[in-house]
């Protein structure tokens, strides 16, 4: 089997298996979920996920939600290898930009759209000096709009004019690079039509499974930490540790502090999607409004970015008040300012 069908393959079977558990979760006769746990197990889907909680009488329902999180990693890994990894940079295209030490500000995708009729953007934020690149995050994020057959080409030229076609990328030598690559090209390189939207739709079932099991298990293993969320792994850091230690990670806390302030993209990738992890499992400024259509996979890849910036600004303040926390665990020093509906910078 060549690459591109083992690929495929896997794409096929993990949307198999999230298709058959959305299905038993959505049975509203379904009581109990032993039946669910025991498809996981057959299905050999937990793949040592079994002692994630700190207990010695897990319930099925404990099990099956961490397992269907383990899925939901593998499906991210899935949507990371398809719009980052399997993509290479046609060098032709590309020509290196030279910063001359300029800041950089590191904006996510809906900052561009709410600011798409501001044609002097930086003056309005107070950004004139500042670097405002694009990444492969704001493309995939493009790719995967619902009605990105109505609004693409006026996403795409929106952020081509607003960043002048500057992009951000990082490597695995531990350093970034600024680029000038056209965003169209940018966008043909990274789209491919056969499985970014399978694995997008999985994403939303997978939410959708995690909200409903979520609701149904009991909060004695989450924690209510939604003021000074930089503190949070700080003042929680042997539970924190504990966790990430249940993950079967070779690393904690303090060796995160030490190794994190980087921009190692594969070293970035894994420590901020476990951080992620963690706050989305103790419930810290989680968003559990079902009817918001959130992508935490493109939260993760827009932070890999940001942490490598000087300033990253957001109008979803979960999302601020979580980089915020991961961003201190990392020794970075970002600044993560709140931006007000007017565009005012906040600066605390």
């Amino acid at each position: 089997m060549d690459e591109s069908s083992s690929f495929e393959e896997k794409v096929r079977r993990i949307t198999k298996n999230i298709q058959d558990i959305f299905n038993i979760v959505s049975d509203s006769s379904v009581t109990s979920y032993s039946n669910l746990f025991s498809y996981i197990k057959e299905n050999e889907l937990l793949k040592g996920m079994l002692y994630i909680f700190n207990t010695q009488n897990p319930t099925e329902l404990d099990l099956a939600i961490n397992a269907i999180y383990n899925i939901k990693i593998d499906n991210d890994d899935l949507i990371l290898e398809c719009f980052f990894k399997q993509k290479q940079l046609n060098i032709n295209n590309i020509t290196y930009y030279d910063s001359a030490n300029r800041k950089i500000c590191y904006m996510d995708y809906n900052m561009f759209v709410n600011l798409k009729n501001d044609t002097n953007f930086k003056k309005t934020i107070g950004i004139e000096d500042y670097v405002v690149p694009y990444s492969p995050a704001h493309i995939a994020e493009v790719f995967c709009n619902p009605k990105k057959d109505i609004f693409l080409e006026q996403d795409l030229n929106n952020i081509s004019k607003k960043t002048d076609n500057i992009e951000i990328l990082l490597d695995s030598k531990d350093s970034y690079h600024l680029v000038k690559e056209d965003i169209f090209s940018c966008y043909e390189r990274t789209g491919d039509d056969s499985f970014d939207i399978i694995l997008a739709t999985n994403q939303k079932l997978l939410d959708d499974i995690l909200f409903r099991l979520n609701e149904k298990q009991t909060e004695k293993n989450r924690v209510i930490y939604n003021n000074h969320p930089e503190d949070f792994f700080i003042n929680y850091k042997e539970m924190v540790n504990r966790i990430l230690n249940q993950k079967g990670l070779s690393y904690d806390l303090d060796t995160i502090k030490e190794n994190g302030n980087c921009c190692d993209y594969n070293s970035l990738n894994d420590y901020i999607h476990n951080l992620y992890f963690v706050l989305d499992y103790f419930g810290v400024k989680k968003d559990n409004k079902f009817d918001k259509v959130c992508s935490s996979r493109f939260d993760i890849e827009h932070l890999l970015y940001a942490s490598c910036s000087d300033l990253f600004l957001t109008m979803d303040e979960r999302l601020r008040l979580r980089a915020k926390a991961i961003f201190s665990a990392l020794g970075k020093n970002v600044l993560c300012p709140k931006v007000s509906k007017t565009f005012k910078v906040l600066y605390e």
